[in-house]
C-alpha cells in the first residue's frame, strides 16, 4: 500500500471514528467527547482539530508499523484481537487522565469499545483488502 493511500485511509478513518464518539455522545450514549480533551484551550475549534491531527497520526503510524507483517494476517479475527488491543490502550489512557465520567462509565466503555472496534478493524481490513489486490495484479503480471 502506498504512503499516500493509507494517509488517506487513515484521514477517512478518523473522521469515521470522530463522527460516531460524538454520535454517540450526542445521543446520551457515552459520557466521551472530544470536547473535554485539552482542556488548557478555550478553542474548542483547536481543540477538535488537535484531537483529529493526533487520531489520524495514530492510524497512519499503526499502519505503518503493522505493514510489514500485513502477511501473516489473514483473517478478521486478527484485526479483531488488534483492534482490542488499541482499545485496551486507548482505555487505560483515558481512565488515567480522567477524561472518562464515573457516572455512566459502563454505557461508555461499551460506546468506545463499539467506536474503536469497529474503526479499527475496518481500517486494518481495508490495508489488508488493498494489499491482497496489489498481490493479485502482481501475480497476474507475471503469469503474462
Amino acid at each position: 500500500m502506498k504512503i499516500s493511500e493509507l494517509f488517506a485511509l487513515a484521514i477517512v478513518m478518523s473522521i469515521f471514528y470522530f463522527l460516531l464518539q460524538e454520535g454517540m455522545y450526542f445521543f446520551n450514549f457515552s459520557s466521551f467527547t472530544f470536547l473535554h480533551t485539552f482542556r488548557f484551550l478555550n478553542s474548542f475549534f483547536l481543540r477538535y482539530m488537535i484531537s483529529f491531527f493526533l487520531m489520524v497520526l495514530f492510524f497512519f503510524l499503526s499502519g505503518i508499523l503493522l505493514q510489514r507483517f500485513w502477511k501473516y494476517f489473514d483473517k478478521t479475527i486478527h484485526y479483531f484481537l488488534i483492534a482490542g488491543i488499541l482499545f485496551i490502550i486507548e482505555n487505560f489512557s483515558l481512565k488515567t487522565r480522567g477524561l472518562l465520567e464515573e457516572q455512566g462509565i459502563l454505557q461508555s466503555e461499551f460506546s468506545l469499545f463499539f467506536c474503536i472496534i469497529f474503526t479499527s478493524t475496518l481500517f486494518f481490513y481495508s490495508i489488508h483488502y488493498v494489499n491482497l489486490l496489489e498481490y493479485s495484479r502482481n501475480k497476474k503480471e507475471k503469469n503474462k
